[in-house]
């Protein structure tokens, strides 16, 4: 292996709402046109999952998440800014991603992970999201148990303030993707800036 190779460092990354708009289309696309009468906008979802913003029980959250999803979701476009950040630096880094997901969706994900950023992430992984009748064996309690498997973990990136204060307790180095229910204020095009080679 060349040692530029082993050399690379490598960015662990979550898929839904760091790769892709998930929450946003699902909410503008799906809620919104089902639920005329709902005045809250995107920008104002500062929690997630958002289901007691919207005066909904979980299930019900997660019923109409996923109906979204095996409709629209393999058809998504990944985030320009992100995206074009891997064309011009993702040959950089090695890539991993880490999603959490449903176990029914996971077949998926990876499709699309694979389909828009394979030139770049080679590996998918993903600890399931608990769901009402699946059963399904955690080898996890949640992504920073797994991220402590991996001997080099340079970055990891989340939109969530759990995963990445866990991940960050655990010692890995990780950092907020901007989202309206989290304490990032840059924009995503800000944020990506900050990875380019000679910053990170």
């Amino acid at each position: 292996m060349p040692d530029f190779v082993r050399l690379m460092k490598t960015i662990v990354w979550d898929v839904d709402d760091v790769l892709n708009d998930l929450t946003k289309e699902w909410f503008e696309r799906e809620w919104l046109l089902n639920h005329p009468d709902c005045t809250i906008t995107y920008t104002q979802l500062k929690s997630n999952p958002p289901n007691d913003l919207l005066d909904i029980g979980i299930k019900e959250y997660h019923r109409s998440l996923d109906h979204y999803r095996l409709l629209y979701g393999p058809k998504m476009d990944p985030i320009k800014d992100v995206y074009s950040w891997f064309n011009e630096y993702g040959q950089k880094y090695r890539h991993i991603v880490l999603t959490s997901t449903p176990y029914f969706y996971a077949p998926y994900s990876s499709e699309w992970v694979l389909r828009n950023f394979g030139a770049w992430i080679r590996s998918f992984n993903f600890v399931p999201s608990q769901r009402e009748g699946s059963d399904i064996f955690n080898y996890d309690k949640n992504k920073a148990s797994f991220l402590k498997l991996f001997d080099k973990v340079d970055l990891y990136i989340d939109d969530s303030e759990k995963n990445i204060s866990e991940a960050t307790a655990a010692g890995i180095n990780s950092i907020l993707m901007p989202r309206p229910w989290n304490s990032n204020t840059l924009t995503i095009k800000e944020f990506m800036s900050n990875l380019i080679p000679n910053k990170l």
